[in-house]
């Protein structure tokens, strides 16, 4: 079956299962339409007397399956642990179905049944009543197991090609959130845990700083580093750090704050990282602040470390408050956003050639080759040179000029 690659796509294909459905000719079950052409004998035996189920959660379950795939709906007239009574929505309808405990098992057995439907509601439309969000979570659970990435529009396009129900994107959306807190826990519950987490690090992993900091009893911030990376920063790693923040996709949102190093492989050595709620000066500073205890609070670290950065103003504040000492370099890659950004009236080609020349200048390492290239791009866009030294600090960014260790 061809991907959905959009709500307007999945609406395409459910009018066109409703046109496919409405060729076919109908089926009678005792006077209804249904959707599918199942024979009458399906539901027949299904609500069987005599018919066993291990407890009253599956025989409630499999009864909204088949009210599902019949399109049909029902109301309580009785439901407790002991006994359940089901007959249709419509009062003037003849189902019925009523099942009780098997004696002091916790096994449900069929008692009484009248299967056949003497309505017409809801069956043969397009709205399926009994597709709760409850329903759609028993049907997707597993496969959002084995994909966490699974979207709502892929569990439209499988709820309607495995059960010919069109879903909308919101009951897909609310049936997958309820099944990841089947598989993952509550997101408040995960955030309890952090207390029990804290005291766990520190029992089995001694020397590390795990700092969760709370409002009341609400989480606010936490800061995490532990001892294998710290030792291994200081041990195997020049002193550089790249310092970032991203934001959280989750319910509470949030942002991810990093310092990240590089090893003598020249890969990525995740250092520490933190959460708060905000990319503010404050939560920086803390950060910052924090991160330089953990590094230096033993005395056994002398070297002075090298910040890379997106030049965020309130990193740049954090360092400079922190680190008075530390060299600050920015990041190249989002230097050429902001020139892209602050030079949108050239055009592509320009561009292209004024930004291999700033790259040039990024490398240059001897004053010849520096001056060199300066000229070149004066000569090329004298916007672009204006920018480059008007609004850049190239201080923090040229290897020629930048004096602190890379």
């Amino acid at each position: 079956m061809a991907s959905i690659s959009s709500e307007d796509d999945f609406q395409i294909m459910c009018n066109i299962h409703r046109e496919t459905l409405s060729m076919l000719p109908p089926v009678l079950h005792g006077g209804p339409l249904t959707t599918r052409n199942l024979s009458r004998d399906s539901k027949a035996e299904f609500t069987m007397i005599g018919h066993r189920f291990e407890n009253v959660k599956d025989f409630k379950e499999a009864l909204c399956d088949l009210a599902v795939k019949h399109n049909f709906n029902f109301r309580f007239i009785k439901n407790d642990r002991d006994r359940v009574t089901m007959t249709c929505a419509d009062e003037d309808c003849q189902w019925r179905v009523h099942a009780s405990r098997n004696g002091n098992l916790p096994t449900f057995r069929i008692k009484t049944a009248q299967h056949e439907h003497t309505c017409g509601g809801g069956i043969n439309t397009p709205f399926y009543p009994r597709a709760s969000k409850k329903w759609v979570s028993r049907k997707v659970v597993m496969k959002l197991r084995d994909r966490p990435l699974y979207r709502a529009v892929d569990i439209q396009r499988d709820i309607l090609h495995d059960h010919g129900v069109c879903l909308p994107y919101k009951q897909a959306w609310m049936g997958k959130e309820l099944a990841r807190r089947i598989l993952l826990g509550s997101d408040v519950a995960s955030y309890d845990l952090l207390v029990w987490y804290v005291a766990k690090v520190s029992e089995t992993n001694p020397g590390s700083i795990v700092i969760i900091d709370t409002d009341e009893e609400r989480f606010k911030c936490g800061f995490f580093c532990f001892r294998a990376s710290l030792d291994g920063f200081k041990r195997g790693c020049r002193p550089m750090l790249f310092l970032d923040g991203t934001h959280l996709l989750g319910k509470y949102g949030g942002i991810l704050l990093g310092a990240t190093a590089k090893d003598g492989n020249e890969g990525f050595f995740h250092l520490a990282f933190a959460i708060v709620d905000n990319e503010t000066d404050d939560n920086w500073t803390w950060f910052t602040s924090t991160l330089g205890d953990a590094i230096y609070g033993n005395d056994d670290y002398t070297n002075i470390i090298t910040f890379i950065s997106d030049r965020s103003k309130g990193l740049v504040n954090a360092i400079a408050k922190v680190f008075p000492l530390a060299p600050h370099a920015y990041c190249l890659r989002h230097l050429h956003a902001n020139f892209l950004k602050s030079n949108g009236q050239l055009g592509k080609s320009l561009k292209d050639e004024c930004w291999s020349l700033i790259m040039k200048i990024a490398y240059s390492c001897t004053s010849f080759k520096y001056d060199e290239v300066v000229c070149s791009l004066l000569a090329t866009s004298g916007q672009a040179h204006h920018w480059m030294f008007q609004k850049s600090d190239m201080s923090h960014w040229c290897n020629y000029l930048f004096r602190g260790q890379r």
